[in-house]
Formats: structure tokens, C-alpha cells, sequence
């Protein structure tokens, strides 16, 4: 029909509502390691238990589509 509204899904998020977004690790500060000492002073460095190699991804709504999915 000439006119008719054709929805589409949403390039961004997929029709899946959300998108997922990179931070910083606020623990590591984004080097995806932490340094602590034994009790002799002596620097110990193991990989950041709380993000992957510095990031830390979080799942947010798409804003390209409001989330709705669809454009």
C-alpha cells in the first residue's frame, strides 16, 4: 500500500532491545591488572579479577530505537 508504515529492525541492537558498551574498569583503571604487596613490600601483579583485559561491558537499551527494536 502506497503510504503504509513498514517498521524494520533496528541495525544497532539487532531487534534485541539493547547494546552492549565498553567501560573503563574502575578497579584496574583500565590496564586489566592489579598490584598488590607481600608483607615484605614485594610488588605482586595478577590480572584485574573484576573485568576482561580492562573492560567491563554492561548491557544498555539502544537509543537508536528507543528499545523498541524496531525502526
Amino acid at each position: 500500500m502506497i503510504g503504509e508504515n513498514v517498521m524494520a529492525t533496528c541495525n544497532d541492537c539487532e531487534g534485541t532491545r539493547y547494546v552492549l558498551k565498553s567501560y573503563d574498569c574502575e578497579h584496574c583503571k583500565g590496564t586489566g591488572e592489579v598490584r598488590s604487596y607481600d608483607r615484605l613490600g614485594v610488588p605482586k601483579i595478577q590480572p584485574c579479577p573484576y573485568c576482561d583485559h580492562g573492560l567491563v561491558y554492561i548491557e544498555e537499551l539502544c537509543t537508536t530505537c528507543q528499545g523498541t527494536g524496531i525502526v
